[in-house]
């Protein structure tokens, strides 16, 4: 049932049901001002209209040979229409358009119709992860180790993107788009950390560390950055059950957990 379905670019006036929608990803997250979306969102957001009313979106971030897709959202009604594989298979026809190979997302694993979307059009799991929350002033309860954090240069971004297997350009995207980076390493230089820290939202993501020991210095080389209206910081965990674990086992509040797919760009159907 998509023949009735347009899918087109954002524009300034889509907000409304970006908005309306954004809760129905089921973060808890507070819905991004207008604002934050028109500078940040709107030029990589995809929406689907069918019969002339907008019912679903989904962003995308285009990385260094990566499609990322970062939120597929459809109105409740408009379920189990096609409109979510419209979206993705227009998503995919951009990404290859642009040379791009790979593709990937996060999903909530209990989200059943959409893993069955996503592994249809050949995504496959490559890890779990889990987003925490916890108030800044209970860092100082964290256990450390003995690490040195400085800012990440561009000239880094290769070796830590390689170490920490994130996805390539995650690094200079972030620093395009304002973000305060982050590493950290042992005196001896090996690599012990990263992080890219969102002051207005307020979180970090990608947040990866070689040891549970290594989230305290990282967190307190972010402070003097973060917005002082929020008390709290948010981090996503990927595939790292320990620091997951030392985090929920000292009173984080674990806000969710789901799965990232990863897979080749499939051709057209």
């Amino acid at each position: 049932m998509t023949r009735d379905v347009v899918i087109r670019q954002a524009g300034s006036d889509d907000y409304a049901i970006y908005a309306s929608l954004f809760p129905e990803l089921g973060t808890g997250d507070p819905v991004p001002s207008r604002e934050w979306w028109l500078l940040e969102f709107a030029a990589r957001t995809l929406v689907a209209e069918r019969d002339g009313v907008a019912v679903a979106f989904l962003r995308w971030q285009l990385l260094n040979g990566v499609g990322y897709v970062r939120q597929v959202v459809t109105a409740a009604a408009a379920r189990r229409q096609g409109i979510g594989r419209a979206l993705m298979n227009a998503t995919a026809a951009l990404f290859r358009a642009q040379g791009i190979g790979s593709w990937c997302l996060n999903v909530n694993p209990r989200n059943i119709p959409a893993l069955g979307l996503y592994t249809s059009r050949g995504l496959a799991f490559a890890y779990e992860a889990v987003s925490v929350r916890f108030p800044w002033a209970q860092v100082g309860t964290f256990p450390r180790v003995d690490v040195q954090v400085r800012e990440i240069e561009p000239a880094d971004d290769g070796f830590l993107e390689a170490t920490f297997d994130l996805v390539p350009g995650q690094l200079q995207d972030g620093r395009d788009n304002g973000r305060v980076l982050r590493c950290a390493h042992r005196p001896e230089d090996s690599a012990a950390g990263v992080a890219i820290f969102n002051t207005g939202f307020p979180g970090a993501y990608p947040f990866k560390v070689s040891e549970p020991g290594v989230v305290r210095p990282l967190l307190e080389a972010l402070q003097p950055a973060a917005d002082p209206s929020y008390d709290y910081m948010q981090l996503v965990i990927e595939d790292d059950t320990a620091t997951a674990e030392m985090l929920l086992g000292i009173g984080a509040l674990e806000r969710l957990r789901f799965h990232h797919l990863r897979g080749p760009v499939p051709a057209a159907e």
